[in-house]
């Protein structure tokens, strides 16, 4: 199993802010990975995926871990040689500007996510992913509906806060929950 956090400088902090990049990454810390199986996950033409591993393998963020010949093919496996990403040591450095693009980057990420699990749940009714689990709710947009959205959602985040501090301190790793209400 892999240990540790890889700690990136802000060359490679500008690699990783991108959301495909971000999302590549994500899928690798679940496991090795070949071009194929990421271009499936992501949703995009294996020629894309090629030109955003060259990417993160030029900034040594991944590493290629064998090939497997299949009849005329080989097939490339990637990995991280890490459990994570430490950016800490640099954030204070990078400008604003930086900063901001890591952000939306993140972002951008986390709408691909979305966006794959509505179009997933469109076509299936469920939605899962390898880095985590979304769930929707489809209710009318109406006041009286929002406010006991917005109710539910204090709810939950009131007994996530018990969770956590129950919890602090505690070896392992570690899990983030979103809650949020779009218009749909």
């Amino acid at each position: 199993m892999r240990k540790g956090f890889v700690t990136v400088d802000e060359r490679q902090i500008k690699v990783l802010s991108n959301p495909v990049r971000l999302q590549i990454l994500a899928l690798l810390f679940e496991e090795e990975r070949t071009l194929s199986q990421i271009a499936a996950k992501v949703e995009l033409t294996p020629a894309t995926i090629h030109h955003h591993l060259t990417r993160l393998l030029r900034a040594k963020l991944i590493r290629h871990t064998r090939s497997v010949r299949k009849g005329n093919l080989v097939e490339k496996y990637y990995t991280v040689p890490a459990s994570g990403v430490d950016s800490s040591r640099v954030w204070a450095d990078l400008s604003d500007r930086d900063k901001v693009a890591y952000r939306l980057s993140t972002l951008g990420m986390l709408k691909a996510l979305i966006d794959r699990g509505t179009r997933t749940l469109q076509r299936r009714g469920t939605v899962e992913f390898d880095v985590g689990k979304i769930v929707f709710y489809r209710l009318p947009w109406r006041g009286d509906v929002l406010q006991q959205v917005n109710e539910i959602m204090a709810k939950a985040r009131q007994e996530l806060s018990h969770l956590e501090e129950r919890h602090r301190g505690s070896e392992g790793d570690r899990v983030m929950a979103v809650f949020t209400v779009l218009p749909g």
